[in-house]
């Protein structure tokens, strides 16, 4: 069976990301808030219900940042980890000159 990739796929709400990191939706407020956690919201709904998101990648980047449990996130972390080390690599290449 074909599935197709789709963005919403890559994100999660806020009830997910305190799950996964443990925590309550007031923390993930907070963090959201002081702009410790960036994600996006969706236009709201008729009912005029905002939907906070994030994606799993950026969720697992502040998981590495802050030694927390990598919970349910490994694959995510390993390409955060990788891009990180690209990242790097090409700072080291663009700065040594």
């Amino acid at each position: 069976m074909f599935v197709m990739h789709h963005p919403i796929n890559e994100t999660i709400g806020c009830m997910e990301a305190a799950r996964l990191l443990r925590v309550s939706k007031t923390t993930i407020k907070r963090w959201r808030e002081r702009g410790d956690l960036k994600g996006y919201f969706l236009p709201p709904c008729p009912r005029g219900v905002r939907v906070w998101r994030i994606h799993r990648l950026e969720l697992a980047g502040f998981m590495l940042e802050h030694d927390l449990p990598l919970n349910g996130l490994g694959a995510y972390v390993h390409a955060e980890q990788e891009r990180r080390r690209a990242q790097h690599a090409l700072h080291s290449l663009t700065t040594a000159e």
